[in-house]
C-alpha cells in the first residue's frame, strides 16, 4: 500500500530531475554541425591572444607576491619586451638573496608556460628572468596571427588550404614515427 506522502516525494524527484536535465537538453538541441564563421573564429583567436598576454601580468603578480613573502621588495619590477622580466634592488645583498631562492621557487610554478628562468645581468643589483613564452601579441589584431579558412568548398570538396594543412600534419606524423 502506497502512502500519499510517497507519491509527492516521487513527483518532487521527477520535477527536480527535469529541472536539472532541461538546460542540458536545450543546450545540445542547438545545431552541432553548424560551421564556425570567420567572426567566431577571430573572436576565439583574440581570446587566445589575451590569455597568452595575461601570463606576463600573472608572472609579475607572482613575483611581487614572492618578493613580499621573502621580505625583499624590489625597487622596480617590469617587463622589458615581453620576453624578460627585470627586477632591480637597492642593495646587492638583497639581489643575491633573491637569486639564491628564486630558481627553486620558479620551478614550483605549476603552469609550464608561466615559468621563467634566471638570466645573466650586467648590474649586480638587477635580476633578469626569461619567460617560458617570450612574446607579447597585439591582441587587437588577431588576423595577424590567425587565418580563417573554410574546411569545404560549396560543392563539398575540401579547400586547397585545408588539404595543404592535412598533408603537412600527416607528413609531420610520418616523420615523427621514423
Amino acid at each position: 500500500m502506497q502512502k500519499r506522502w510517497q507519491f509527492f516525494i516521487i513527483l518532487a524527484v521527477l520535477a527536480l530531475t527535469l529541472y536539472n536535465i532541461l538546460p542540458t537538453v536545450f543546450y545540445y538541441s542547438k545545431p552541432l554541425k553548424k560551421p564556425i564563421g570567420e567572426t567566431e573564429a577571430l573572436a576565439a583567436g583574440k581570446s587566445i591572444l589575451n590569455r597568452v598576454n595575461s601570463l606576463e601580468e600573472a608572472s609579475c603578480d607572482w613575483l611581487g607576491a614572492y618578493l613580499k613573502e621573502l621580505g625583499q621588495p624590489a625597487l622596480s619590477l617590469k617587463s622589458t619586451d615581453g620576453a624578460q622580466l627585470e627586477l632591480t634592488f637597492d642593495t646587492i645583498q638583497k639581489a643575491n638573496l633573491v637569486k639564491k631562492y628564486l630558481p627553486r621557487a620558479a620551478n614550483l610554478v605549476p603552469f609550464a608556460p608561466a615559468k621563467f628562468s634566471l638570466q645573466k645581468a650586467a648590474d649586480p643589483k638587477t635580476i633578469l628572468l626569461k619567460r617560458e613564452i617570450p612574446l607579447r601579441f597585439e591582441a587587437q589584431k588577431p588576423q595577424n596571427y590567425f587565418h580563417y579558412a573554410s574546411k569545404f568548398q560549396i560543392n563539398g570538396q575540401p579547400t586547397d588550404f585545408y588539404r595543404q594543412i592535412v598533408f603537412d600534419r600527416a607528413a609531420n606524423l610520418a616523420s615523427a614515427g621514423s
